[in-house]
């Protein structure tokens, strides 16, 4: 689109133009991560280091004046620094599999971090979520959820991880339309977990499961990359048989909607590391 190419141009016309819309960017969701993650694709570390800060500036100003959901806004600063992160994992390896994993990382070490010195943060959101279960109780069946510490802990680290992991994508795709038109879904449909990697997140994320509903999101967090991975399959195969959009869109308002299909396209990236799919799908 015009418009997304216009605002990416204009992103990567200085540092000022940079810094400008990582500012004010916080107040539209994954603007201001994407376009840290842009300046860092493009110019790498040292460049984001002028940039960086003004997409914190914000949200740390927010947790000065001690403004509201003081947690959500923890998460916001962490989303761009593990965008600064992964960006740069990228920029080196060209690895969409290690990116996925640095972003997994990130977002494990927000969440121990915050377990460690977030006790106030923790119990406050702890309470409010045992509050909302409580009245969601009274209308419907419980839900899978545990208003534990350690549960709010493993949902925070998810919602950086997916908050970062998004804003990478979106950087990724501006860069290709600046510098690479199209080529941001080839380089999408060619990720691919290693089998090692892909079988220890597999078990890992398993033995979260079976944990309970503590570690769930401990769990989703860990099947981030296995998510990715297995979205990257089905992108893949719609490519080669010409499916279309609408096959895909289906995929994702299913992602929504029926939380089991996430643990199939899960295996099917599991399946794809070990055995290649991809490779027995050209071969026919």
């Amino acid at each position: 689109p015009d418009a997304v190419k216009a605002l990416a141009e204009f992103i990567m016309r200085g540092r000022w133009q940079a810094a400008i819309v990582a500012c004010l960017g916080s107040f539209v969701p994954i603007v201001s991560p994407a376009a840290v993650g842009l300046v860092g694709l493009r110019h790498g570390v040292s460049a984001v280091a002028y940039v960086a800060p003004w997409a914190l500036l914000p949200s740390l100003a927010m947790l000065a004046s001690g403004g509201p959901d003081s947690l959500l806004t923890t998460a916001s600063i962490a989303v761009v620094i593990a965008v600064v992160i992964a960006a740069e994992v990228l920029r080196r390896s060209a690895s969409w599999a290690s990116a996925a994993i640095a972003v997994t990382v990130a977002g494990l070490a927000a969440a121990i971090v915050l377990s460690a010195v977030g006790a106030a943060q923790l119990a406050a959101t702890t309470a409010l979520l045992a509050e909302m279960l409580a009245e969601v109780a009274t209308e419907q069946a419980p839900l899978p959820i545990a208003a534990t510490p350690l549960f709010v802990a493993g949902l925070f680290g998810w919602i950086v991880a997916v908050g970062a992991l998004v804003a990478l994508l979106v950087s990724r795709w501006w860069q290709a339309l600046l510098y690479n038109p199209g080529g941001f879904g080839s380089e999408f449909r060619q990720l691919r977990m290693s089998s090692a990697s892909a079988i220890a997140l597999a078990v890992m994320v398993l033995a979260g499961w079976l944990q309970g509903a503590d570690y769930r999101p401990w769990a989703e967090l860990l099947s981030l990359p296995l998510l990715l991975s297995g979205l990257a399959l089905l992108h893949h195969i719609a490519a080669v048989r010409g499916l279309g959009t609408i096959w895909l869109g289906m995929i994702y308002v299913g992602l929504v909607i029926f939380s089991p299909l996430n643990m199939v396209i899960i295996g099917l990236a599991v399946a794809d590391s070990t055995i290649n799919i991809r490779s027995r799908i050209a071969a026919r």
